[in-house]
């Protein structure tokens, strides 16, 4: 039979006169915009079916899905209410049928709040499929029709309405129930694995009922479930038993709702993230099965109720697993690093972390899915894309929604970064044994804080692609040295500091410390240690300048605890000896620069002049005075040439003994007299012994404290790789 007839008078009617049972009326910028083009998917295009099935006041939804062979259909059967013929006509075939409007906010028998609103979804089966099928009873009237694309899309061109032909009626279906049939295939919308449709269907309801009842002997799952829904049917009619027992079944029924898929049921092990989290957030109650989790995870329940709106409540839950990259390995369930907002039971944004403006590290473990009906209210604006995968951000119900998720992260944030790293240093412990023994060997004081900081090590994710297992023993490194540093100066309050930095921090801070003070540290305490020792030979044994000269130009820290670092300009140095030739002072002419006594060097951008003289030789002050005027006066040519005469300077004269005075007049004390001309040069006398015992005492509080450098050693030769 010809879908479409001939216009006659008006009224299309077929060749054989008869009026057509069936019209539809649309655009074909609707038809694509809406239909065709709307649904990327197999997965969404189900999830519309089964929210009409929902609607419907269903029970049961199967889909049965053969999406391979030249055969291949999609059908999803549903146990609901049906539709009459002038149902198909003017709910079904109408584009854009407002239930809601016309029937209220909920279903006539259980009282389910409608999922549907903008009377399009139905247009989705387009998207996949050229042959769509309806076959539908209500109250024993049953009746069927298909609608072939090709042909809608032709008499969209010619302008004409389209008359989907009546077929037979499917055999199964009797009193009351739907079943939509798809054939005529997309290929490339519904190439997607059982699994995969099964997880993402899954997760895109909170009204599913998944955990289904155990088979008997001999009985299938779908089996079991049709025992169930039949044996509470015939409660919810039982004229037998009390008022009170039928309202109870009645009100199971109407939360009664199962989804198979080729015959096995949707249930909690779809929901693959659950057994994952480590921790769970709830809103107002606990809604997750205790056994659709991990055994030891860590449930939390929160206030739903939106801060300045009584009425508006958030259900659900967020949780987080223990390595982000669980949240993206399960190719089938595709990315679940997200909170996907539902309301009325289905999905009205997919995604609302990105939209928070919350960027701490906790977000990449978290996971989630919330409800908030008071954003699809009978009342209020339409505020969802067609496709449901976003909302109008700037609706008042969008942001409070937005602010009371953001303050609940962040409460959670602050928690989780508490609790993980007690729960990762409790794992360490357990499975370390040098950081074991490295704690066990700490000062009582110092093991919590210790203990905490390595557990906040141990739960920072390295990316898989890199070398995790060398990262994180690096980290551990940084992390003993780190806090070695610290408790060597029994500094209780930064220890504390350092341990309870949060996971955002901690790896910025390990990642940041200066190599030469904090990977070298215990390298750093012995070598200084052996070149104070080093030094105190050499000064025994008076070897020469030149020795002498090189070991304390290579350790300024000698002279001042605080010249770690300087910066030596071989210009301005050979610029000095030229200029101090010329000015009369003696320069050996062979090898002069490795022999001369004097260094220039430049620290914290101060000018140095470092004179040095041979530990058994007594100089004189005034010698020492000439010497060092010479030489400043080569300094002050140069930066006045160079436009730096604003610059400091400093003379640093090293001696073995105390510097005569013979010329300091007899009234003065001598070493009044020398340091008054020390100081008209802004320089300062060592003595070898005294830079010897300064350094000995700068370091005697590490020597002591050290003598367990081995112990520490060992624990990170232990740790490496």
């Amino acid at each position: 039979m010809t879908p479409s007839g001939d216009d006659v008078g008006g009224v299309d009617v077929e060749p054989n006169g008869v009026q057509p049972a069936y019209e539809m009326k649309i655009s074909m910028s609707v038809l694509e915009a809406l239909g065709i083009n709307l649904y990327s998917n197999a997965a969404a295009v189900v999830s519309e079916l089964v929210a009409n099935a929902w609607d419907a006041d269903a029970n049961l939804v199967k889909i049965n899905w053969n999406a391979s062979g030249d055969d291949a259909f999609v059908e999803i059967i549903d146990d609901g209410i049906g539709m009459t013929q002038t149902d198909l006509r003017g709910k079904f075939l109408t584009v854009g049928y407002s239930k809601r409007i016309t029937e209220g906010g909920s279903s006539d028998g259980y009282a389910r709040p409608f999922m549907g609103r903008k009377g399009i979804g139905k247009l989705s089966v387009f998207s996949i499929a050229d042959t769509v099928e309806v076959h539908s009873a209500r109250g024993g009237e049953r009746n069927a029709l298909q609608i072939e694309v090709d042909e809608l899309k032709e008499r969209i061109e010619q302008e004409k309405p389209y008359h989907p032909e009546e077929v037979g009626v499917d055999s199964s279906i009797t009193t009351h129930g739907t079943i939509i049939r798809l054939t005529n295939l997309r290929r490339r919308r519904i190439d997607v694995a059982l699994n995969a449709l099964r997880k993402r269907v899954a997760r895109r309801f909170d009204v599913l009922t998944l955990v289904p009842p155990m088979p008997t002997s001999g009985e299938s799952s779908l089996e079991a479930v049709q025992r169930e829904i039949g044996y509470m049917r015939s409660r919810a009619q039982d004229e037998s038993l009390t008022e009170q027992e039928r309202e109870a079944a009645v009100a199971t029924l109407a939360t009664t709702f199962y989804v198979t898929l080729n015959g096995a049921p949707i249930t909690f092990d779809d929901r693959t993230e659950l057994k994952k989290l480590e921790y769970v957030w709830e809103f107002g109650e606990a809604n997750l099965p205790e056994g659709s989790l991990s055994r030891d995870v860590k449930r939390t329940i929160v206030s739903g109720e939106v801060a300045g709106n009584p009425d508006w409540k958030v259900t659900g839950w967020f949780g987080t697993t223990a390595k982000p990259d669980q949240l993206i390995e399960d190719d089938e369930a595709g990315s679940l690093k997200n909170i996907m907002v539902l309301s009325r039971g289905r999905p009205i944004q997919e995604g609302i972390l990105e939209r928070l403006d919350f960027s701490r590290m906790f977000v990449s473990y978290t996971t989630g899915q919330i409800r908030a009906d008071f954003l699809d209210a009978d009342d209020q604006d339409d505020i969802a894309t067609s496709d449901r995968q976003r909302l109008m951000e700037d609706d008042p119900r969008v942001e409070a929604l937005r602010e009371f998720l953001r303050a609940a992260l962040l409460k959670a944030s602050d928690q989780w970064s508490d609790w993980r790293p007690q729960k990762k240093a409790k794992e360490v412990l357990e499975s370390n044994e040098p950081i074991r023994t490295w704690i066990d060997s700490l000062p009582p004081y110092q093991r919590d804080p210790a203990t905490k900081l390595m557990g906040t090590i141990e739960s920072l994710s390295i990316p898989e692609s890199t070398d995790a297992a060398k990262d994180k023993r690096r980290l551990f490194q940084s992390g003993i040295i780190a806090f070695e540093r610290i408790g060597l100066r029994e500094d209780v309050e930064r220890l504390n500091q350092l341990s309870s930095m949060q996971t955002d921090d901690i790896l910025h801070v390990l990642a940041t410390l200066d190599s030469y003070e904090s990977a070298m540290y215990l390298d750093l305490i012995r070598a200084r240690i052996e070149t104070i020792h080093s030094f105190e030979d050499d000064v025994a044994e008076n070897v020469l300048e030149k020795v002498l000269q090189e070991k304390l130009h290579s350790n300024l820290w000698l002279l001042d605890p605080a010249w770690d670092r300087i910066s030596q300009d071989v210009t301005i140095e050979e610029r000095i000896f030229e200029l101090a030739e010329s000015f009369g002072a003696d320069r050996p002419e062979e090898d002069a620069l490795k022999r001369i006594d004097l260094r220039y060097c430049n620290v914290q951008n101060r000018h140095v002049i470092i004179e040095l003289k041979r530990p058994n030789v007594k100089p004189d002050i005034d010698v020492l005075y000439d010497q060092g005027l010479t030489y400043l006066r080569a300094l002050s040519q140069i930066l006045e040439e160079t436009g730096r005469s604003d610059e400091p300077y400093e003379v640093i004269f090293v001696v073995g003994q105390k510097p005569g005075a013979r010329k300091a007049p007899p009234s003065k004390n001598p070493d009044d007299y020398s340091r008054e001309r020390v100081a008209e040069l802004n320089g300062r006398v060592f003595r070898y012994q005294e830079l010897i015992h300064r350094a000995r005492a700068q370091y005697a509080e590490y020597i002591e404290k050290n003598k367990n450098l081995t112990r520490i050693s060992e624990v990170l030769d232990a740790l490496t790789d």
